[in-house]
């Protein structure tokens, strides 16, 4: 029903070594807005986000050179430098029931890392959705989910909520997609 946390022991400066695998995280989707909050930096392998809920990471990775892939639910992106060099990427399944969302909270966040879309996004919501602020994307977006026609699973979608401006100022590029749709009155 609350927000579980990983964070650092008092006085300590950890980071979550992933040893070069691919470490998930099921999260749930309780009552919570955020589901859990990961508070200690990440490097060496890949953060696999699974299960409805919303995971936020805190910690300052921006030298991290570890991965994000987001299959399903929602990555709360709430301030800069959350996320490594690498970037994040979503993922969509083929029946469109389970897809991950990169969602921007704040004001004037500019994440220039690499973005690789991959579907609708959680409950269509968008693979990027802009959700309060206004922000921008600075980094290279490739798309690569592969249909071309909305709400098919493989289109890939971008999503503003209302009252919001999201930028897109980095290179789209295309993946194994070649087309977008832009969600929301944003």
């Amino acid at each position: 029903s609350g927000t579980g946390v990983i964070g650092p022991k008092l006085g300590a400066s950890p980071v979550i070594n992933l040893g070069n695998g691919i470490r998930t995280f099921n999260v749930a989707d309780g009552t919570a807005d955020v589901d859990l909050r990961v508070a200690v930096p990440f490097a060496n392998g890949t953060i696999a986000k699974n299960g409805p809920g919303t995971l936020e990471l805190t910690a300052n990775n921006a030298g991290s050179a570890a991965n994000v892939v987001i299959d399903n639910g929602y990555l709360l992106l709430s301030a800069n430098s959350q996320l490594g060099v690498n970037g994040v990427r979503t993922t969509q399944s083929p029946s469109n029931t389970v897809g991950g969302t990169v969602r921007l909270s704040g004001t004037n966040f500019n994440y220039n890392v690499p973005l690789v879309l991959g579907g609708t996004g959680f409950s269509n919501a968008g693979a990027l959705e802009n959700f309060f602020g206004n922000n921008t994307w600075s980094g290279n977006v490739t798309l690569n989910g592969a249909q071309n026609n909305q709400f098919q699973p493989g289109l890939n979608q971008i999503a503003a909520a209302a009252g919001t401006t999201l930028t897109l100022s980095g290179v789209i590029q295309n993946g194994a997609g070649t087309s977008w749709a832009k969600l929301g009155d944003g």
